[in-house]
Parts: C-alpha cells; structure tokens; sequence
C-alpha cells in the first residue's frame, strides 16, 4: 500500500490551518490510484476535506483531527479541480430540501466524500476527530448546527473503524445513498445523531460506543441493516 504522511507535506501542529497540506496528501494519494493517508501524532486544525475514492484516512495514536470553528473553512469543495461539482439549488420540496441536496450548507461536513467508492477512515486507538462544535448561524438547523462530521453522499464500499469523534456540530455521520458500509469500534461522544443512514444498503455497525445528544442510530429507506453489540445512549 502507497503511503502519504501529512507530515511530509509539512503538516504542523499549530493555530493555523492544514485543510490544503491535508487535501494535497489526499489528492495525490487518490491521483496515484490510492493507498493511506496517515495523520500521525499530534493536534491538526483543519476546515472541510473531501475524500476520494480508493483514499484510506489512517488516524495514528495521539492522532488528533481538529475542526474549524469558522463555518466558512467547509467550501472547498465548491471550486474542486479535480472532481467539479455542480452546485444544486435547494428548495421547498421534499426532492429540493437542504436535506436533499448534496451541496447544500446543510450537507457540509469535516470530512465529505461524493460518489466515491472503497474509502475508509481507519483510528488506532486513542485517535481523535473533533468538531469542535462550529456553529452556522443563522442557516443551521435548530438555528446553529453547523458541519456533520461526515458527510458521505452516494458512496460505494465505506470503512469506518477505531477512532472517537468528539463534539460534531450536527450529526457524527450523514450516509446518504451509499451501499456497503461497515461502522466498527468507533466511540461517539456529543453532538447530535451519532449515525443517521438514508437510503442505504448492507449496513453494518457492531461494537460501537455513542453518546450523542440527539438519535443515536437513526434513518429510513435503508436495507439490510444490522446493529449489534453496541452501547447506544442518547440525551
């Protein structure tokens, strides 16, 4: 397996952020046909990144993926030179709603990933990701909610494992539209929904920890699901 240490790349453990240092090492990870990603040892702030297909994001111990408070830092997605996106509008629909739309506010996460397939987001233990609570005001939902932790749209073959996410501004994990998915040994503690899977299939979530403030498992139009071994506990 190929290997892209953000140290590498210059990663530094400071006030400033990595988001580009971190999206380069992703980037050049995903052009040259995949491999690992690491974030070693250390606190790295971060706005939104976007993973790519066949890109694992391997969290070291002590590792520790800090969000920014700045809702602005989650739109690099909009100007991605690699693979565009278009922009859908929102509306009043059902069909249109924020909920609905991949690239709206409402869908914007610290980590997001759009018709991507085999990627997986792999922690040792002791391994961190924090939102750190950023809050969009007025457009969040509730008036303040802010990124998902992961935002993953229309995905194919997604691996999450061993890390803990603290303190999500909205929902830990928003899984749209994506098939194969295997949530293993993650902890959740705060925010809001810990894993929230709409129309997916072959979902597997064993051996988890949640403590979130509002669903702990959640979703609808899902199939084959299967929930075991967990402590789920919600406010």
């Amino acid at each position: 397996m190929q290997i892209f240490n953000i140290r590498d790349y210059g990663a530094r453990i400071c006030d400033t952020l990595q988001t580009q240092i971190i999206q380069k090492a992703i980037d050049d990870c995903f052009l040259a046909g995949g491999g690992r990603v690491v974030i070693p040892c250390g606190i790295y702030l971060t706005g939104g990144l976007r993973l790519r297909s066949n890109v694992q994001l391997y969290l070291e111990a002590g590792a520790y993926l800090k969000g920014s408070r700045n809702p602005d830092d989650y739109y690099s997605f909009v100007s991605d030179p690699i693979e565009p996106v278009t922009m859908e509008p929102v509306g009043n629909t059902p069909q249109t709603s924020r909920s609905a739309v991949a690239t709206s506010d409402w869908c914007n996460g610290l980590i997001r990933a759009l018709d991507a397939e085999n990627i997986s987001v792999i922690g040792e233990k002791g391994s961190y990701i924090d939102g750190d609570n950023c809050a969009i005001m007025p457009n969040g939902e509730d008036g303040f909610r802010g990124p998902h932790g992961m935002s993953i749209w229309r995905c194919k073959n997604v691996h999450l494992e061993g890390y803990t996410f603290v303190n999500s501004a909205n929902w830990c994990h928003a899984i749209f539209q994506t098939q194969n998915i295997t949530i293993r040994s993650v902890s959740i503690f705060g925010g809001h929904d810990g894993v929230d899977i709409r129309t997916c299939d072959n979902v597997l979530i064993e051996d988890c920890e949640f403590h979130t403030g509002d669903d702990a498992v959640a979703g609808f139009d899902d199939h084959d699901v299967i929930i075991r071994n967990c402590k789920l506990n919600s406010a």
